[in-house]
C-alpha cells in the first residue's frame, strides 16, 4: 500500500497544473470550485452527485459515509472556441483525495487542489507604431541618440501558476439526520508574468523602401509572486423527510503576496517587495436535493464567491478577480440493473448558470451538463464522467467570447488499507 501511495504522490507532483479559458485574463486567473465529475454532472453541482451510501467527494459533510479508506484523483480536459476562431486544448489535473474512517460517524481527509490557474502565451500578431515626435523621451535622441525617424514594437505575454490549496477535513454525524463537515487549509503558489518587447527603427531610402532596423530585441520583465494564506470551511447538511438541505460558508485569512520583478535588459532586481492585507476570500451556498424514488433525485443550488481582491498592478493585465454567483440545476437517476462488470450506473444531466463580476463589467457563463457514473466492486469503487457544454460571452468588447466544452474524469477506489 505505502509503495502503490508513493507511485500515486509522484505521479501527481509530476503533472503540469494548467487552465485556458477567457477566465485567465483576468486577476490570479480562472478559480475552481467543484472538481468532481460526479458532480459536475448534475448541473455543475458542489453539494450533491452522491453514490449509492450518500458519500460525495465535493462535499465534506458526506465523507463520514465512506466505511473503507479511499483515494481519488479528478482530472479535467478543456476545448475553447474563441471569437477570433482561435482553438485552445488544455488538460490539468484536479484533485488529489484521500480519507479514512475514525468510526462509523467520523472520518478524517486531506487533498490538494488548484483553486486559481492561468496558464496563457499571447503573441501579438501586428505591431504597434511611434511617431517620431514622439520617441525623445523613449530613447534619448536629445541626448545624442542616432535614431531619427518613427519606431515599431511588438510584445509578446507569457503568464503561468497560480494558487493551490492542501486541506485537512473532519466530517461527522450528528443525530440521526444530520452531519457537518470541518475542512481547514493552506494556500499556497506561484505565479510568473512575463513580458516581452522588441523594438525596431522605420527609415526610408531614396526610393521610399522602407527599412526596418533592430534597436532592442529580446528585452523582458518577469514578474514573480508567492502567494499565501488560509481557509476555513463549513458545511451542514440535514436530511427532513425525502429533502437534503446543505449549507455551507467559507472564509480565508488576508492574502499575502510576495513579489519580485527582475528586469532581463539591465539584469537587475527591479523591485521585491512583500504586500500584505490584500482581502479575503469568502464563499457561501445553500442546496436542495428531492429524492422522487429510490432511483430519481433533482437538486438545485445557489452559490456565491467574494474573491481576493489585490493591487491592480498585482493582477494579470491590471484586472481584478471577479465575485461569481452561481445558479444550477440537475438530476441523478440510478439505474440498479447489476451485471457482471458493475453493480449499478448513475446517469446525470443538468444546467448551470454563472455570473462573473469584475470592476467594470460582467461575464456570463452558462450550459448544460451530461453525466455516467459506473460503480463497481459491491459498490466501493467507481469512474465517473462529466461532459460540459458552456458558452462565457459579455458586452465588454475586450472579453474574449467563447464556447467551450469539457471533459471530466473521477476515479474512486475504496480498500481495507490499514485493517
Amino acid at each position: 500500500m505505502i509503495n502503490r501511495l508513493k507511485y500515486i504522490l509522484f505521479f501527481v507532483f509530476s503533472i503540469i497544473y494548467s487552465q485556458t479559458s477567457s477566465l485567465s485574463f483576468y486577476g490570479q486567473g480562472d478559480f475552481f470550485d467543484n472538481y468532481s465529475a460526479s458532480s459536475i454532472g448534475q448541473g455543475s453541482s458542489k453539494y450533491f452527485g452522491q453514490n449509492d451510501n450518500g458519500f460525495s467527494l465535493s462535499s465534506p459533510s458526506t465523507y463520514y459515509k465512506n466505511d473503507f479508506s479511499l483515494l481519488s484523483m479528478s482530472l479535467k480536459f478543456s476545448n475553447n472556441f474563441f471569437t477570433n476562431k482561435q482553438e485552445l486544448f488544455n488538460n490539468n489535473f484536479q484533485l488529489l483525495f484521500f480519507s479514512m474512517p475514525l468510526s462509523k460517524s467520523k472520518s478524517f481527509s486531506f487533498g490538494m487542489k488548484p483553486l486559481y490557474r492561468s496558464n496563457l502565451k499571447i503573441y501579438e500578431e501586428e505591431y504597434t507604431y511611434i511617431n517620431a515626435n514622439e520617441i525623445s523621451p523613449l530613447v534619448g535622441i536629445n541626448l545624442g541618440s542616432s535614431i531619427q525617424g518613427p519606431m515599431r514594437y511588438i510584445s509578446n505575454f507569457d503568464l503561468s501558476g497560480g494558487i493551490s490549496e492542501a486541506f485537512i477535513t473532519l466530517s461527522s454525524k450528528l443525530g440521526q439526520n444530520s452531519s457537518i463537515g470541518l475542512s481547514v487549509s493552506k494556500l499556497f503558489g506561484t505565479s510568473k508574468y512575463k513580458y516581452s518587447v522588441d523594438l525596431y527603427s522605420l527609415s526610408y531610402t531614396s526610393e521610399e523602401e522602407l527599412i526596418e532596423t533592430a534597436f532592442s530585441e529580446n528585452n523582458f520583465v518577469i514578474n514573480t509572486q508567492k502567494y499565501s494564506s488560509s481557509r476555513y470551511m463549513f458545511e451542514l447538511r440535514t436530511k427532513i423527510n425525502n429533502i437534503d438541505f446543505v449549507l455551507d460558508y467559507g472564509l480565508s485569512s488576508p492574502l499575502k503576496i510576495d513579489l519580485k520583478e527582475e528586469v532581463h535588459f539591465s539584469n537587475t532586481i527591479f523591485d521585491e517587495t512583500t504586500y500584505e492585507d490584500l482581502g479575503k476570500m469568502k464563499s457561501s451556498g445553500f442546496g436542495v436535493q428531492f429524492y422522487m424514488n429510490n432511483n430519481l433525485s433533482v437538486n438545485s443550488e445557489y452559490r456565491y464567491i467574494s474573491s481576493f481582491k489585490p493591487h491592480e498592478f498585482l493582477n494579470i493585465f491590471s484586472f481584478q478577480n471577479p465575485d461569481i454567483k452561481f445558479l444550477g440545476l440537475g438530476m441523478n437517476y440510478k439505474n440498479y440493473s447489476k451485471n457482471n462488470f458493475y453493480d449499478y450506473l448513475d446517469i446525470r444531466l443538468g444546467v448551470y448558470s454563472n455570473d462573473y463580476y469584475y470592476d467594470n463589467f460582467k461575464a456570463i457563463d452558462s450550459g448544460f451538463t451530461i453525466g455516467l457514473g459506473i460503480n463497481y466492486l459491491d459498490k466501493r469503487n467507481s469512474f465517473d464522467f462529466a461532459f460540459k457544454i458552456g458558452t462565457r460571452k459579455s458586452d465588454y468588447l475586450n472579453f474574449n467570447n467563447e464556447d467551450y466544452y469539457n471533459f471530466y474524469f473521477t476515479i474512486k477506489t475504496s480498500e481495507n488499507w490499514f485493517n
